[in-house]
């Protein structure tokens, strides 16, 4: 997935989806004084484009401003494009903050144990991952990952628990395909991402395909 597809499909959306088609004056105040929740709306803004053209250079510049500020979502959403560019050093703190600002984000949770793994701390990815998932229910979504990327449940299972939900169950599976593969990858177990590999082509459409 591209970096400029990563941005404006996470940046773009929540957790500004209002309105955006002007700047207002008083947001841009706060954000050029150092507000990163003002920095993250002016993203937002610029990434939607909403009567305006999409500007990804501004977009990026306010999200980089925002992160730096400590703001969660921008913490979130550069450090998963950091981590999806092969980055996963770079990728861990921002992910780390993100969880700290948004202890409830299982995104956060995943991506952050997937950065560990890949710079060499497993161990330390684990027990992050097990903390913030300890008060989920029993088969809560995506609770199901985290026990796969714990070692105690299998693909399979992840897949069969995902089709619970009739509404959002196809979209689960898909997901749940790509971060196993993530895992299997962060490993370098090659059989495991051959085997994610065509379990996309079963459980995910094309559009899935490429939104991650």
């Amino acid at each position: 997935m591209s970096q400029r597809k990563i941005y404006f499909s996470y940046v773009g959306g929540q957790p500004f989806e209002q309105s955006r088609k002007l700047v207002e004056s008083w947001i841009q105040d706060e954000a050029d004084t150092g507000n990163g929740d003002a920095q993250m709306r002016v993203a937002s803004m610029y990434a939607g484009g909403d009567g305006m053209k999409p500007d990804l250079a501004a977009s990026l510049k306010w999200l980089e401003k925002a992160a730096a500020s400590g703001n969660g979502h921008a913490n979130l959403y550069s450090g998963r494009a950091l981590l999806k560019e092969g980055r996963a050093l770079d990728a861990a703190p921002r992910l780390r903050l993100a969880l700290d600002k948004l202890p409830s984000s299982r995104n956060a949770a995943l991506w952050l144990y997937l950065a560990r793994v890949r710079s060499g701390q497993a161990e330390l990815g684990r027990s992050e991952l097990a903390t913030a998932f300890a008060r989920s229910e029993d088969g809560e979504w995506p609770a199901p990952v985290a026990a796969f990327y714990l070692g105690k449940t299998n693909a399979n299972a992840v897949l069969k628990q995902a089709e619970q939900d009739r509404e959002l169950g196809a979209k689960r599976r898909c997901t749940a395909v790509g971060l196993m593969s993530e895992h299997y990858e962060a490993q370098g177990d090659e059989a495991g991402v051959q085997a994610m590999a065509a379990a996309r082509k079963q459980h995910c459409t094309m559009a899935e395909n490429d939104e991650d």
